[in-house]
Parts: structure tokens; C-alpha cells; sequence
């Protein structure tokens, strides 16, 4: 079996100062390792 997949969506505009948060959050995480479980 196969283990599940996750998806993180940053939505937002980082043009319009803070509804870039979410697409922030996805950038510095995309660096970081993802912890099993």
C-alpha cells in the first residue's frame, strides 16, 4: 500500500501585501523535509 500524498495550497496575492500569506508559508516550507506520520 501506498502512503497517503498531502497537498498544501497557499492562496493569496503577494501583490497585496498580507493576502500573500499563504503563498509565503508554502515558499519557506517547500525547503523543509516533511516529517513521516
Amino acid at each position: 500500500m501506498t502512503a497517503p500524498r498531502v497537498l498544501v495550497a497557499g492562496v493569496g496575492n503577494v501583490f497585496l501585501g498580507d493576502d500573500g500569506f499563504g503563498v509565503e508559508v508554502v515558499r519557506r516550507m517547500a525547503g523543509d523535509p516533511v516529517p513521516e506520520g
